[in-house]
C-alpha cells in the first residue's frame, strides 16, 4: 500500500449524496494524486439490490452507466456486470479499503464494525449506525479508522471543532445549534410571518424539504445528530433518552400523512411566533446539548443571537466551553444538501486516506 500510495474506496449507497459523491471522486481524482500522492480509486458501487466491485477499480464506462440507471429509477443489480446484494462486506475487507456509508439503512452498526475488524476503514454520512444503542455503535466513535464529519452539518466542520477543542484541552460545557436545513428555513419564514403551509411547500420546491417532511418535522433528524454530537463530546446518551419535540406534533404529522392540509396548522404556529416577536425575541429549532442530556425543540431565543440571523437553510453549531465563555466557538453555513454533503465525505475520505498511508510507510 505505501508504495501505491491507493486507496480502495467502496461507495454504499447510490442515492444524491452517493451520486455527487463518485462525481465528485472523478473530478478530483487525478488533481489529489499529483498533489498529495494519494490515489483514491473507486473499486466498488453497491445499493439495496446489486453490487459492482472490481479489485483494480471499476471502469469508468460501467461507472456511468451505474450512475444512469440509477437516475433512471433502477437498481444497479440490472447490470450484467453486477452481483446480487448479499456479499459481506467485510469479505471485501482490507487494509487499504475504506467503505463509504451513503444510505439511510437502520441496523447498520454490527456490519460496519464487521469491517472495521477485518482491517478496513469506515466514512459514515448514514447517521443511523451511530444512534443505535450505546454498547453496539460505540466502536464506531473515536476509532482511528472511521470518520463521520458528515452526520452534522454535511461539510460543515462541527465535529473536527469538537475533536480540536479536547483534543487541545478544552472541556465543553453544552453546545446549542440549529442543525436542519429544513426547520431552519421554516422558523425563520415563520418569523418573517409567513404561514406556516405556504413555508412549507417554498422547502419542498426550494429543495430544502422532502416531499414528505415528516423526519425533519418531528424532530427526529436534529435528535439523531444531537445524539452523535452529545457521544462525541463525551456523553454517552440513548436516543430514547432526549427530551423531543416536533415542530409540529407527531399526531399533526399523522394528519398530514393521511391527507390533512397543512393549512390547518397555521393559526397556532402564527400565533406562537408573533407571541415571541411581541416581547423582542424569536424562535428557532435549537438542539441543546450537555452531560445532563438533550433537548431538541422550538426555542425563544433574543433577537441579537447569531440564531436568529441565519438565512434561509443555514445550519449554526455553538461550542460553549471554558475556554470560550463570552463568545462561544462558532460554526455556520449550509448544512444541507447532496454537493456540500459529498464535500464532507470526500474531506474524511481525504483525511483517511493520508493517515493511513502515512502509517503505512511507517510500519
Amino acid at each position: 500500500m505505501a508504495s501505491s500510495r491507493c486507496l480502495d474506496v467502496v461507495i454504499v449507497g447510490l442515492g444524491l449524496v452517493g451520486r455527487a459523491l463518485v462525481g465528485l471522486l472523478q473530478h478530483v481524482a487525478d488533481q489529489r494524486k499529483a498533489e498529495r500522492g494519494v490515489h483514491l480509486r473507486i473499486v466498488g458501487l453497491a445499493d439495496r439490490g446489486g453490487l459492482l466491485h472490481a479489485d483494480t477499480g471499476v471502469p469508468a464506462a460501467t461507472i456511468e452507466e451505474a450512475l444512469a440507471v440509477k437516475l433512471g429509477g433502477d437498481s444497479i443489480s440490472v447490470l450484467h456486470s453486477a452481483v446480487l446484494s448479499g456479499a459481506s462486506f467485510a469479505e471485501l475487507a482490507s487494509p487499504s479499503t475504506v467503505f463509504v456509508d451513503a444510505t439511510a439503512e437502520q441496523e447498520m452498526a454490527r456490519t460496519w464494525c464487521d469491517v472495521l475488524d477485518a482491517g478496513a476503514g469506515i466514512v459514515l454520512a448514514n447517521k443511523l449506525p451511530l444512534c443505535e444503542l450505546w454498547n453496539q455503535s460505540r466502536q464506531l466513535y473515536n476509532h482511528p479508522h472511521v470518520r463521520y464529519e458528515a452526520t452534522v452539518g454535511a461539510g460543515l466542520p462541527v465535529l473536527s471543532t469538537l475533536r480540536n477543542l479536547l483534543a487541545t484541552g478544552d472541556c465543553v460545557e453544552h453546545i446549542e445549534g440549529v442543525l436542519s436545513g429544513t426547520l431552519g428555513y421554516l422558523t425563520g419564514r415563520l418569523s418573517e410571518g409567513v404561514h406556516f403551509s405556504e413555508a412549507l411547500a417554498e422547502a419542498v420546491n426550494l429543495g430544502y424539504a422532502e416531499p414528505d417532511p415528516s423526519e425533519d418535522l418531528s424532530g427526529r433528524d436534529v435528535a439523531r445528530k444531537a445524539v452523535i454530537l452529545s457521544r462525541s463530546a463525551g456523553w454517552p446518551v440513548e436516543q430514547d433518552d432526549v427530551a423531543l419535540d416536533g415542530l409540529i406534533s407527531d399526531d399533526q404529522i399523522t394528519e398530514m400523512a393521511k391527507g390533512a392540509d397543512a393549512s390547518t396548522f397555521d393559526t397556532e404556529l402564527t400565533s406562537r411566533f408573533d407571541k415571541a416577536s411581541c416581547v423582542g425575541e424569536a424562535i428557532r429549532y435549537l438542539a441543546q446539548v450537555s452531560s445532563a442530556g438533550i433537548r431538541v425543540g422550538m426555542t425563544s431565543v433574543p433577537q441579537s443571537s447569531a440564531f436568529t440571523s441565519l438565512a434561509g437553510p443555514e445550519n449554526r453549531v455553538a461550542f460553549h466551553t471554558s475556554r470560550y465563555v463570552a463568545n462561544p466557538v462558532g460554526v455556520t453555513g449550509p448544512g444541507a444538501g447532496p454537493d456540500v454533503t459529498a464535500a464532507g465525505i470526500l474531506g474524511d475520505l481525504i483525511d483517511l486516506a493520508e493517515k493511513t498511508l502515512r502509517s503505512g510507510e511507517n510500519s
